[in-house]
C-alpha cells in the first residue's frame, strides 16, 4: 500500500492526538518531532 500525501497527514494527526494526552514535556516533545517528521517526509515523497 502506497502512501500519500494526505495518509502522512492522518498519521500526524493520530501522533499529535495522542500527545494532547501526555503531561510529560519530553514526550510530547518528541510526539511533535515525530509528526513534523511525517509531514517533512510526505513532501520529499
Amino acid at each position: 500500500m502506497a502512501f500519500t500525501p494526505d495518509n502522512f497527514e492522518r498519521s500526524a494527526q493520530i501522533v499529535e492526538a495522542f500527545a494532547e494526552g501526555e503531561d510529560d514535556e519530553r514526550v510530547v516533545d518528541l510526539l511533535a518531532r515525530i509528526a513534523t517528521a511525517i509531514r517533512e517526509h510526505a513532501v520529499d515523497d
